[in-house]
């Protein structure tokens, strides 16, 4: 049995049938498939969510079954565990409030793995998942540019060397999936069946050719261009006996091995100069003591010595190109290098301000020769890297294919789960040890038999898209080397080269010559703007002159001090400030200021919409009412619906004091409706047809300045204008605090306003100074346990010509009985179905039968609006003490329901007339005050036996 949740944790469905499979693979897709029927239409929306096996599975779009018949709907649908779901998320960097989606993280491994995972849950909008185990790593640097989480975690465990993987579909872990106890299996030992296979876009080698670095490699010393092994070995083999000789050349993992001496900064010392711009700028020297050699006798002819501040270092990081190394010169005498500075624009340079050396930092030289001693410990470096590149990266890419034997997995309770320890045995395959210690990376199980598996064990995971992209990404480099060719002459800044059609400027030069739109600059000369001047929020000048803006003020200015200013407060009023005023024409001041209490009188209604009419324009069929939606401060929607009664009235205008004002009053229906756009006010049309008012009184017409409110929703209108007539019964509701009663203030609740009408039939609760009094048919009980029952209205004799109305209870023939629908004429009988018998006289003889209903536990606790409601209602009957329920035909029990839509209880009724003794009702079965009754008929079908209401 699968259950089907919506995103808010409450049962949508449940598939008693389902099947299906459950598809796991490490660092890759987690699915969960199920196909199943259901005897109703339920639809499935986004985010509707599955638990299988502990793990959640989340629908990815809104799901419409295949209709296969009037009672059979069929579903065949894929939801995703987190692996597939994340897919969906990108990587936002939520600090200090930045939510951005590109930037670039130097952090360990585990402050990665939280931004990824702070993505994921903020993504879904709760905290689902949680940080597991991570590889302890040093600071890595990840560049995130729209990178969603899956492709993220790719990068992390690549950049950290391990794999990332969901323990129980909720905890994150960048770590190698390889924990729990050692599971073992085999052919007859929990398997039926045993194959190998080779992993998919794995990278498999057996001869290594590691690249040395030509960094500080000098050929006509060194014999080489590049770093060697020691004694000069070209490659390292492994396993080549067992699998061949398949090559993979490395250079990467290797660039930063090479000869190189790490010193210390001992003394910092700087100079100012001034250049041949006359600017000054400052030089910086720094030594190291403990130096024993000349850099300047192991120049290398044609290079620049250089030198690269490490971590911990103010400069590390800066400089020049991706290497992030500074030009150096060396004075043998002072035995000190000066740093050429650099200046990245025209305010800055570097070393300069806090990006300066400081004692103890930390640097390597770099574009020399080392001295001879260097390169046999550079030679013996690279062998160990080899040795651990190896051992990280030689994977054995063979994958061991099996199914389960179910009743095995049963009988053992053995566990499945991606990363589990195995101890896989065959002597075939694995002579002469007869076992391979590995791990389970795949495996898919039915959900209808979930001990009938298919596993994949490997040491082997298939490679994320990232990686699989970096040879492409090796190509496109080759191809930008062979164009390179092809780019026209650069004019540098110090060039006086004239611009044409085929050059073009440097960067640098391109910064002194045109104005920057992200930093501050300086035109060095007049610049005219013949169509004005632009900035935020409309504020500009214009091309003559004119200005529009928010604040003008002298230097110096402070407001209710001193100086000239004019601006805007919060609220948009204008503001004005000025030391001195002198006026050479007039001066006109206007100021009204009212004190005054506020009387509001009248009714106060509490309904679905309101507004105040700004403007009236007579339009075919009605008026054309622009509402009061936007006061400058704050905004409304306009929340009127075609077939809305909209309800004027006012009370206490005294009439004959002004022309043409008095009270006011209409109800008439809206016609149209229409939000506020760029050209034309909220409005709604109020319909000047007969048909839609209340006829009772005199209609005004109406008028600016009127305020409205919605009383109720027209069932004609919906009826004529084809719209399903119960869509809009919760406007027909509405709660009225009056003071124009002639009893005084009053409470009242009215439902069901499908007319212009409010009387007796429609009110549901009443309070006043004289009386209280409300609706029986709408007073329940709740009991201790939470049930509601209804108020049984006890009326007396029942008399010809009496109309009764729901849970009233009328005394007739010797017996009470309670009516069970409103609006009720018929005789209190056994022979009518809108009557339940409450208490009788005695009776001889009889059927011989005893008929008992029975409700599911909760069916009475529905409250308006819980779409999970359901319940499921049974009819029992025993013949002399035995049940012979079973026994009897679907034909003996008839069905029926009695709700606010008379129209449709038929058509209810012709559903469920096979149901038998049992049926089953949901929230989508109610409409209104509902009631399901049970007619329990003879043999021949011809006479009701037994009714019973649920």
């Amino acid at each position: 049995m699968i259950e089907i949740f919506t995103k808010e944790d409450k049962l949508r469905c449940t598939a008693s049938d389902a099947n299906g499979r459950q598809d796991k693979q490490l660092q890759g897709d987690n699915t969960l498939s199920l196909t199943f029927t259901l005897y109703e239409y339920v639809q499935l929306d986004v985010n509707d969510y599955v638990i299988f096996y502990g793990e959640r599975y989340w629908l990815m779009e809104r799901y419409k079954p295949r209709m296969k018949n009037q009672r059979e709907w069929e579903y065949n649908l894929t939801l995703y565990g987190v692996e597939s779901l994340i897919k969906r998320f990108l990587v936002i960097n939520y600090t200090d409030n930045e939510n951005t989606p590109i930037f670039t993280l130097t952090a360990p491994a585990e402050e990665h793995a939280k931004i990824i995972l702070a993505s994921i849950n903020n993504a879904i909008g709760k905290p689902l998942f949680k940080l597991g185990e991570v590889k302890k790593t040093e600071n890595l640097v990840i560049e995130y540019k729209g990178t969603y989480c899956n492709d993220a975690l790719d990068l992390l465990a690549k950049a950290a060397k391990t794999e990332f993987w969901f323990e129980n579909g909720t905890t994150l872990n960048v770590s190698k999936a390889q924990y729990g106890e050692a599971l073992t299996l085999g052919y007859r030992k929990g398997l039926i069946s045993l194959e190998r296979e080779k992993a998919d876009n794995v990278k498999f080698y057996t001869r290594l050719f590691p690249l040395g670095s030509t960094k500080n490699i000098d050929r006509e010393k060194y014999g080489h261009t590049r770093l060697q092994l020691p004694g000069g070995q070209k490659y390292v083999d492994k396993d080549v006996d067992k699998y061949g000789v398949v090559h993979h050349f490395e250079e990467a993992a290797f660039a930063d091995i090479y000869p190189r001496r790490i010193g210390t900064v001992s003394a910092v010392r700087s100079q100012e100069r001034t250049g041949k711009d006359k600017k000054t700028f400052t030089i910086y020297y720094f030594k190291d003591k403990d130096l024993n050699f000349n850099p300047n006798d192991y120049k290398i002819g044609g290079y620049v010595m250089r030198v690269a501040f490490q971590e911990g270092s103010e400069l590390a990081g800066q400089g020049t190109s991706d290497e992030h190394y500074f030009e150096v010169n060396y004075d043998d005498k002072a035995k000190e290098f000066e740093i050429i500075t650099i200046f990245p624009n025209d305010t800055m340079q570097v070393p300069g301000g806090v990006l300066v050396p400081k004692v103890g930092d930390k640097y390597i030289l770099s574009h020399l020769r080392m001295p001879d001693e260097y390169y046999p410990l550079a030679e013996k470096e690279l062998l160990e890297a080899v040795a651990k590149f190896n051992e990280e990266n030689f994977v054995d890419n063979s994958v061991y294919k099996g199914d389960t034997d179910h009743v095995w997995v049963e009988e053992q309770r053995a566990d499945f789960f991606l990363g589990r320890r195995v101890r896989l045995e065959s002597a075939e395959y694995f002579a002469p040890v007869g076992y391979r210690e590995s791990r389970i990376t795949r495996l898919s199980r039915r959900v209808d038999l979930p001990s009938l598996v298919s596993l994949e064990i490997s040491d082997a995971v298939r490679k994320g898209k990232i990686a699989a992209m970096e040879g492409n990404i090796k190509d496109v480099k080759y191809y930008i080397g062979e164009v390179v060719n092809d780019i026209p002459d650069i004019i540098a800044s110090g060039d006086d080269t004239p611009p044409g059609e085929h050059n073009v400027f440097s960067a640098k030069r391109a910064l002194k010559e045109f104005l920057n739109k992200h930093t501050p600059d300086t035109a060095q000369d007049v610049i005219t703007f013949l169509k004005g001047v632009a900035f935020k929020d409309g504020t500009a000048i214009d091309g003559a002159g004119n200005a529009i803006l928010k604040a003008i003020q002298t230097l110096g200015f402070e407001r209710t001090i001193n100086g000239f200013g004019v601006w805007l407060d919060e609220k948009g009023r204008a503001h004005g400030q000025i030391d001195y005023l002198e006026v050479i024409g007039k001066a006109i001041f206007r100021s009204l200021q009212i004190d005054e209490y506020k009387h509001i009188a009248g009714n106060i209604v509490l309904s679905g919409a309101n507004a105040i009419i700004e403007k009236v324009v007579r339009v075919p069929g009605g008026w054309k009412c622009y509402l009061h939606t936007d006061d400058g401060e704050k905004a409304i929607t306009n929340d009127w619906l075609p077939g809305d009664q909209a309800l004027c009235q006012t009370f206490n205008i005294k009439a004959g004091v002004y022309e043409n004002v008095s009270n006011s009053y209409y109800w008439r229906c809206v016609a149209e409706v229409g939000q506020k756009t760029a050209t034309e006010e909220a409005y709604i049309i109020i319909t000047d047809d007969d048909t839609y008012r209340d006829k009772s009184v005199n209609n005004d017409e109406p008028k600016a300045a009127d305020n409205i409110v919605l009383c109720g929703h027209n069932t004609l209108w919906d009826i004529a204008h084809g719209v399903e007539p119960t869509l809009h019964r919760h406007r027909m509701n509405v709660t009225m605090i009056t003071t124009s009663k002639e009893d005084g203030g009053t409470i009242e609740v009215y439902r069901n306003i499908h007319d212009f009408s409010l009387n007796k039939s429609n009110a549901i609760f009443h309070l006043s100074s004289d009386k209280i009094y409300m609706n029986s048919r709408n007073f329940e009980w709740v009991s201790s346990d939470g049930e509601r029952i209804p108020n049984v209205l006890y009326r007396g004799d029942w008399t010809a010509g009496t109309v009764a109305a729901k849970y009233e209870a009328w005394y007739y023939g010797g017996g009470t009985w309670l009516s069970l629908v409103d609006n009720n004429a018929d005789e209190p009988t056994g022979h009518s179905t809108k009557w339940k018998q409450y208490a009788a006289k005695g009776k001889d003889g009889g059927t011989g039968l005893r008929v008992e209903g029975y409700a599911s536990a909760g069916s009475a606790a529905y409250t308006e609006g819980q779409t999970t409601w359901e319940a499921i209602f049974e009819v029992h009957v025993w013949e002399n003490d035995v049940e012979i329920t079973n026994k009897l035909p679907s034909t003996r029990f008839v069905w029926e329901r009695v709700s606010e839509y008379e129209a449709g209880d038929a058509a209810w009724k012709g559903r469920h007339s096979n149901d038998g003794y049992k049926l089953k009702v949901t929230y989508d079965d109610l409409v209104g005050d509902t009631s399901f009754m049970c007619n329990f008929l003879n043999s021949s079908g011809q006479k009701i036996l037994k009714n019973i209401t649920f």
